[in-house]
Parts: structure tokens; C-alpha cells; sequence
């Protein structure tokens, strides 16, 4: 599938304001033991030794867009949660299972829904730059390849991984490498049933190194800085290039700071010409937001807020 045919079509239309009954927020992020039956994940040989970086005392969140979200905790336990209410921001989840542990030995870990379904595909670095992927079978409770599928190598210095979002079984997944060039890459279908990666490409020579957070979905990217400032860019697949001549359009501020203070920041998927947008405020708290471009406007929901709260204990 070329880029071409994942270009999202021109937003049109007004963005429909939602009435939401937020009351207490949602339980803590924490998981019950073990699903029916759930095979263990553990990272394959050559994964077995920890990050170099100091020790980890908080969750790891992976968003993987269209209500799929998961922790990898301190210990590298994998959580997986489902957010029903992904879509419209109620606090509405799955309870969260524990699938696997070791996961804390890979560099970087990125998550994908799968066909907008319960599935869940995970992209996995090691430290020598070997790439795994993973392939949860919500249906059927078991990871199809339990050992992980040797996907890519020389993935080391990639300063950011990002889970660009899915359509059907076709991924999209961004690179930020350490000296702040972006690359795309396209995975068709999903690992341990033939998939793999299909197409690549540069995106931006330099300059996307300096984000404190990056976070994509399909065309459209944000990028947070050190200050708060909230820049977006979007990209012409049809024409290969940016649109504003690749200048970034500050549409939020303050994430950084305040009673925000997000932790990370990641896009949660795409629906009804809106962008879902999560964070983990400086308490730990999980927050939804919907951003939208409407006639070259931006429009947020909520408006002027670190968006609703959904979930506590994230991180």
C-alpha cells in the first residue's frame, strides 16, 4: 500500500461539541493477574540485558491509538488496557491485564491497535539495534509469537519511536533520529502472520531533535517543546511535503508547566475529523483531549484545559 492511498481526505464540516458526564475519575491504573490463559511475553535472546539508563521508577505508557493503551511498569511487567471511551473522553476502561514481563530490557517500545479491534501489535528495540515485533490475539488470549519477529536491524540512535496510527492492518511508524532527522516507515499486516515492513522513507533532513515530546497520527504531527509550547505540522502525501512550508503552528501552550505538567504526550488516534490527544499530568493522572482543523482553524475539546481526566496511577 503506497502512501498515497492513506492520505486522509480534506476536513469539512463543524466540530460537534460533546456533553460529557465526567464524575469521579477512573480507578488506578492497576492491573488484575493474568487473563484466561495469557502466554507469557519474554524479550528473545540477545534482549536480556537492561537499559543502560538509570532504573526506571515510573510506568512506561504506550498509547497504541483507537482505545488501545498499555504500561510497562518499573519491573517490566505489560499491562494492557482498553479505553471504551476513547472517542467521546468518558472514563470507561477494560480492566487491565498483566501479559508478560521482561519488556523493560528493550530501548524503545512502541504500541499499535490492530483493525480497530482488541489486538495489539508492539515494535520493540534492543540496545545492539535489532528491532522485535509482537503480536497480541485478543480473541483467542495468547501472543501469536510468544519469542518475538526479527523485523528490522540498525535501529539504534533513534532518539524517538513513534506509533503513527493504523488503518486496517496497514501501520504507519515514525523515526526521530539522534541527530533530529525524521524517517516514515510502513508495516503491512501484523507479525508472526507474514507481516513486515514494506516502504520507508525521509521525511525532514533535521530540526526534530529538540522536542521534549513528538507524537504523530497518519498526516498530522505535534511536537511539544521544553517551554510547553504545543507546535503542529502536517504533511501532503499526495504532494511530498509540508504543508506551511514545514513551519510549525503553535496551538496549545503550557503543557509543561502549571496543572499539566505532562509527563508524555501521545496521539490516541483518528475519528470524525479530530485528532485524540493523551497525556499523563504531573500527578500521574491520564488526560483526553480532541484537537481538530477546521478551514485552516484549530479547534480544541475541551478548550483552554489540560483536557478531561480519565484515569489515575498512569505513571
Amino acid at each position: 500500500m503506497h502512501r498515497r492511498s492513506r492520505v486522509i481526505s480534506g476536513l469539512s464540516g463543524l466540530l460537534m461539541a460533546l456533553t460529557l458526564a465526567i464524575t469521579a475519575p477512573a480507578g488506578a491504573a492497576t492491573a488484575q493477574q493474568a487473563g484466561p490463559d495469557a502466554s507469557v511475553a519474554r524479550p528473545p535472546a540477545g534482549a536480556q540485558q537492561s537499559r543502560v539508563a538509570a532504573a526506571a521508577t515510573k510506568n512506561k505508557v504506550l498509547v497504541g491509538q483507537n482505545g488501545n493503551l498499555s504500561i510497562i511498569t518499573p519491573r517490566g511487567d505489560l499491562l494492557m488496557y482498553y479505553h471504551h471511551g476513547w472517542i467521546d473522553g468518558t472514563a470507561n476502561f477494560s480492566p487491565g491485564y498483566d501479559h508478560g514481563d521482561g519488556w523493560n530490557a528493550f530501548v524503545k517500545v512502541i504500541s499499535v491497535g490492530v483493525n480497530d479491534s482488541y489486538d495489539n501489535m508492539y515494535l520493540a528495540t534492543t540496545s545492539n539495534g535489532n528491532m522485535y515485533a509482537y503480536y497480541w490475539k485478543h480473541n483467542e488470549q495468547r501472543w501469536v509469537n510468544p519469542a518475538g519477529t526479527l523485523v528490522g536491524q540498525g535501529w539504534q540512535g533513534t532518539q524517538k519511536l513513534i506509533s503513527g496510527g493504523n488503518y486496517g492492518y496497514e501501520t504507519q511508524v515514525y523515526r526521530i533520529t539522534d541527530s533530529g532527522q525524521l524517517y516514515y516507515y510502513h508495516f503491512s499486516g501484523v507479525p508472526g502472520e507474514g507481516g513486515g515492513f514494506t516502504e520507508s522513507g525521509l521525511m525532514s533532513n533535521a530540526g526534530w531533535g529538540g522536542f521534549l515530546y513528538a507524537t504523530a497520527s497518519q498526516s498530522k504531527f505535534y511536537g511539544v517543546q521544553s517551554n510547553g509550547d504545543v507546535l503542529f505540522y502536517q504533511y501532503n502525501w499526495a504532494l511530498n511535503r509540508w504543508d506551511n512550508q514545514g513551519v510549525g503552528q503553535v496551538i496549545h501552550r503550557n503543557w509543561t508547566g502549571g496543572n499539566c505538567g505532562f509527563q508524555t504526550v501521545q496521539a490516541g488516534g483518528y475519528n470524525s475529523n479530530s485528532e485524540v490527544i493523551y497525556g499523563v499530568d504531573g500527578s500521574g493522572r491520564l488526560r483526553w483531549l480532541r484537537h481538530a482543523v477546521i478551514s485552516s482553524s484549530h479547534y480544541w475539546y475541551p478548550s483552554d484545559s489540560c483536557g478531561f481526566i480519565v484515569g489515575n496511577g498512569w505513571m
